[in-house]
C-alpha cells in the first residue's frame, strides 16, 4: 500500500514543494473541505509563500498577483476538480511548464487530496464537522 505523505513528501518529488501545496489547498477550498484547504494554507505558510497569496486562494482567477506557473497550477487544479477534464489549451500549458513526472505528481496529489476532502465532508472530520450549507429556505407564508 502507497504511504501517501511519505511518498509526497519524498525527496524523490520533482514537483516543486510550494506548487505542490498551492494546488492542494486550493483542492481543498474547491471540494469543500475546511480540513484539507487549511491543513495546506499552513504548510504553503511554512514554505514560506507570502499571506496575502494564501488569503487569495480562493479568488486566484481574479488576481494578478500570481505568476503564469502559479496560475496554470490553479487552473489544471480547478479542471480536475471539476471532473478532470482539461481543456486541450490548458493542457498544452501544463505541459510547456512541467515535465511528465511532475504532472504525474500533481495529478495523483490532487485528484487523491479531492479523495480526501470528500472523504473529509462525508465523515464530518475535524474542521468539516459544521452544519451543511446548502439548506432548504422555506418559502414565505404568503
Amino acid at each position: 500500500m502507497l504511504d501517501r505523505q511519505a511518498w509526497q513528501f519524498s525527496a524523490e518529488r520533482q514537483l516543486a514543494p510550494t506548487l505542490r501545496e498551492l494546488a492542494l489547498a486550493r483542492a481543498g477550498w474547491v471540494a469543500g473541505s475546511s480540513f484539507v484547504f487549511t491543513q495546506h494554507c499552513k504548510l504553503l505558510r511554512r514554505l514560506g509563500f507570502p499571506e496575502d497569496q494564501v488569503n487569495l486562494i480562493p479568488s486566484w482567477a481574479a488576481e494578478s498577483t500570481w505568476s503564469p506557473t502559479e496560475r496554470t497550477v490553479l487552473a489544471y487544479t480547478d479542471s480536475l476538480a471539476a471532473g478532470g477534464r482539461v481543456p486541450d489549451g490548458l493542457f498544452e500549458q501544463v505541459k510547456a511548464v512541467f515535465s511528465d513526472v511532475e504532472i504525474l505528481e500533481l495529478t495523483f496529489m490532487v485528484t487523491t487530496y479531492i479523495q480526501s476532502a470528500t472523504i473529509c465532508r462525508a465523515l464530518r472530520l475535524e474542521f468539516d464537522d459544521r452544519p451543511d450549507p446548502v439548506v432548504d429556505a422555506k418559502p414565505s407564508p404568503n
